[in-house]
């Protein structure tokens, strides 16, 4: 049996045939079995949450650092499959609309294209829209535990967000703040609430201590007397 030889349209494998009787007679018979391809190459994006879509469907992905949007290399991603000769694909990424997180669900929406076709001209084409996501809250740098003196109560918020940035920072302002002594600090719960541009919101817990370290202070003290009967 030959190797698959090209030919119009596709492929074909030459097999001969030998029979040989007892007395060494011999006929040998050639037939040729075509290999038809009648289908076009099988497309894929190897991606998470964009694996086994159909052409024309939308996928979402969440990939941003630092603050930015950063699209992955999804060409890199693309699976090319044929069962009869080797393929070779053509790949473009798109960026088809930025749009606002909080309204539409998305940052950015992009449109993938692929075109393949194998050795006998069958071609395939495959569409797949992606949304660039953002699905991770806001992340606070801050102490859990804060002490102040009495008076001295400055709160300050450090929170950051890997894309689309925060928006809105907010905690109960009517929260008491009780003094009590350095020797039996009383320590009281501090709520902070992040929401970034798609709607994603973190909390984060201060508990805050107000301690009274220092004694009372005279005012207005008269100065030194002598035999003075009028003060009380």
């Amino acid at each position: 049996e030959s190797m698959p030889i090209d030919c119009d349209g596709g492929q074909y494998v030459e097999r001969t045939w030998t029979a040989t009787d007892v007395c060494g007679n011999s006929t040998s018979a050639t037939q040729r079995l075509y290999l038809t391809d009648g289908d076009g190459p099988s497309i894929n994006v190897n991606y998470p949450g964009l694996s086994g879509l159909p052409s024309g469907s939308t996928g979402s992905i969440e990939s941003c650092t630092d603050g930015e949007q950063a699209l992955p290399d999804l060409a890199a991603a693309v699976e090319v499959t044929d069962g009869c000769s080797e393929t070779a694909p053509e790949v473009s990424v798109e960026l088809i609309e930025e749009a606002d997180c909080g309204t539409a669900g998305y940052l950015a929406k992009y449109l993938l294209r692929t075109r393949a076709s194998d050795a006998c001209g069958n071609t395939t084409d495959y569409e797949l829209f992606i949304e660039l996501t953002d699905n991770t809250p806001p992340v606070f740098d801050m102490p859990e535990d804060l002490t102040f003196n009495c008076g001295e109560v400055l709160l300050e918020v450090n929170v950051s967000d890997n894309c689309g940035g925060v928006i809105d920072v907010f905690a109960d302002d009517t929260t008491p703040f009780p003094v009590s002594c350095p020797d039996a600090p009383e320590s009281t719960p501090y709520e902070w609430t992040a929401v970034d541009a798609c709607g994603n919101a973190s909390t984060f817990v201060q508990n805050i201590t107000v301690v009274d370290e220092e004694g009372p202070v005279f005012s207005n003290v008269p100065a030194d007397a002598c035999n003075d009967t009028s003060i009380d």
